[in-house]
């Protein structure tokens, strides 16, 4: 009888921990991702529309990133790099991951085709630096604000996680694209 009891505790010890690691899991991917709208309408106003907006707050000691990803149309785009001093848009095929792994779930720039990136060349009127990379095709925005003086980009590889997830995202890109006409050859087949 002792010997039932100590097992059925102990598998009721084992299956809260594992509930609790699995639920901590999920907040760190930010599963369910909370209050992304009113996050995003702090930037835009109600007059433009947003659809499936995401909001997550990445802290590193002295710097903060916050990540937004978020639908609209272009015209929201143009007033958001208006209000923040952006830069004109640059076309880009690439845009490298700044969140070490693993990111939010919903967060991921990398599988755009192509996409304009504005950013911020000096600091906005609130003090924080941006990035915007708005895909005019698909109508999604992906949204940095960077608070400190870190910005995580190839041009500052000041963490080894995000140059690794650089060099990542390039070769699991360029097997895509080796592997699209073997793809295509087996389907006629």
């Amino acid at each position: 009888m002792r010997k039932g009891g100590i097992s059925a505790r102990l598998g009721l010890i084992l299956a809260g921990c594992l509930i609790c690691s699995a639920s901590a899991y999920l907040r760190y991917i930010d599963w369910p991702s909370l209050g992304g709208d009113a996050q995003v309408r702090a930037f835009i106003p109600s007059e433009y529309p947003i659809q499936d907006a995401y909001h997550y707050t990445y802290r590193n000691f002295m710097d903060t990133w916050e990540l937004y990803r978020f639908a609209t149309t272009p015209e929201a785009i143009a007033y958001l790099a208006y209000s923040l001093n952006l830069s004109a848009p640059t076309t880009v095929y690439e845009f490298d991951m700044i969140v070490s792994w693993p990111p939010p779930y919903w967060w991921h720039p990398e599988t755009l085709e192509v996409g304009q990136l504005y950013r911020s060349e000096q600091r906005a009127p609130d003090g924080h630096l941006y990035d915007l990379l708005y895909s005019v095709d698909l109508g999604i925005a992906y949204f940095i604000r960077f608070e400190g003086s870190l910005r995580r980009t190839l041009d500052n590889p000041c963490h080894r996680d995000v140059t690794l997830a650089v060099v990542w995202t390039r070769v699991i890109r360029r097997l895509q694209r080796v592997a699209l006409p073997f793809r295509d050859a087996i389907r006629v087949q």
